[in-house]
């Protein structure tokens, strides 16, 4: 019991967050783990070389809020524009050539070979122009010509840490999209893209909002960003806005899925 945690609190990574598995017991075995998996798989444990470990909230997302307005998920950074934009492309009447990228290792740097920050994206739209009969300059100048939209989640303002945003600049749940903005360039947009984005939203019949960090407190970054450096291409940053953002119960409007698709559809066109 820690009668100060109101005060404060700095987690261990090592002691704080080991996971709870089972109780201890005369049936405890060292590969408790391993023999578990293995059961689950019907296999033998001694066939299981190594294995990656995920521990995560497994309790499904529901629909909170006196109008059922809100959802609450874990995780929904990123999964919400995965699904949106996914949905989107599969519902559009879509011409030319449009891409869905869902990267890996995002929260942990993106370095990894399926990482926005490798040449998969590069190779593999090299690759389609290939197939297509393109050669190296037309492939370049279809780059020149594509646009790329950065969809990650968004800090919706929040009504018990408001002097935590910008007073300018307070995206609400539900609200539409949020473009974001950061002179540092820590997000892609600036006022072509978010131009060429908000025209899609005006055509989609859908609202949108703006997001910039307060001057003094230091913001995130997303793909965006990372994916310019590997392969140069127009681009603008925008998402959800969220409450709790990184918590195991993330909190999202629910009108907003309806949002993203709507505009997603737009720019697939």
């Amino acid at each position: 019991m820690n009668r100060e945690v109101n005060k404060g609190f700095e987690f261990n990574a090592q002691k704080h967050t080991l996971p709870l598995m089972a109780l201890d017991s005369e049936e405890m075995k060292e590969d408790l783990l391993l023999n578990e998996m293995a059961k689950i798989k019907g296999i033998d444990s001694k066939d299981i070389l190594d294995y990656d470990l995920y521990i995560y909230d497994t309790a499904k997302g529901e629909l909170v809020g006196l109008k059922e307005e809100f959802i609450s998920q874990g995780r929904q950074d990123n999964l919400f524009m995965a699904y949106t934009s996914l949905i989107a492309l599969l519902e559009s009447n879509a011409s030319g050539i449009n891409v869905f990228l869902a990267t890996d290792n995002e929260e942990v740097g993106s370095t990894s070979y399926a990482g926005a920050d490798s040449p998969v994206l590069g190779r593999i739209l090299e690759r389609v122009a290939i197939a297509l009969g393109a050669n190296r300059e037309e492939y370049l100048r279809a780059l020149e010509n594509s646009f790329l939209i950065s969809a990650d989640a968004a800090h919706a303002v929040h009504p018990n840490f408001t002097e935590k945003a910008d007073p300018t600049n307070q995206p609400i749940l539900g609200g539409g999209p949020v473009i974001k903005y950061a002179a540092s360039r820590s997000y892609t947009s600036d006022a072509y893209s978010a131009g060429k984005f908000i025209d899609m939203c005006t055509k989609a019949k859908v609202p949108f909002q703006t997001y910039h960090n307060r001057s003094d407190v230091k913001g995130g970054s997303t793909i965006g960003p990372i994916s310019q450096s590997q392969i140069a291409i127009k681009s603008v940053d925008i998402g959800m806005s969220t409450l709790g953002m990184h918590s195991a119960r993330e909190l999202t409007g629910a009108s907003d899925v309806a949002h993203f698709i709507n505009v997603f559809k737009e720019f697939y066109k």
